[in-house]
């Protein structure tokens, strides 16, 4: 629940893929393959490990959308995937926050790298043009 309401998932029903699920267990630890569903028609995919001792380390990718990064953002992140890390344990599971919002940071930094770089290279393509006319 903590999950949904942190991706901005409002319903309650998640529609799983039809396929197999497998789990290893090494190290005190079980690993289970990647989970795809869907939620308010976005696919997630939920992949990790539970510790013995109930310790969680998963991690949760899914599409960004304009409402969980902003309208700002999104226009440079707009078929980006996202991954919000899972800790904590079975019964009080946490978010990391702030390492969402370091990827948040650097998916940022890298479209505008690349929307800098494009538009470079357009105008760039202008100039050369202008010169050989």
């Amino acid at each position: 629940d903590i999950l949904m309401s942190v991706i901005k998932v409002k319903e309650r029903v998640y529609t799983l893929e039809e396929e197999v699920v497998t789990f290893v267990a090494e190290q005190g630890r079980i690993t289970c393959s990647p989970l795809k569903f869907k939620a308010d028609g976005r696919d997630v995919v939920l992949h990790g490990s539970i510790g013995f001792d109930q310790s969680l380390a998963y991690k949760v990718s899914l599409p960004v959308t304009e409402d969980l990064v902003g309208r700002d953002a999104f226009k440079f992140l707009e078929g980006q995937l996202i991954s919000v890390p899972i800790g904590g344990t079975v019964s009080k599971p946490k978010l990391d926050r702030k390492a969402f919002q370091q990827e948040v940071g650097v998916l940022v930094k890298g479209a505008l790298k690349k929307a800098a770089t494009d538009l470079l290279q357009k105008e760039a393509g202008k100039l050369l043009e202008g010169l050989f006319k």
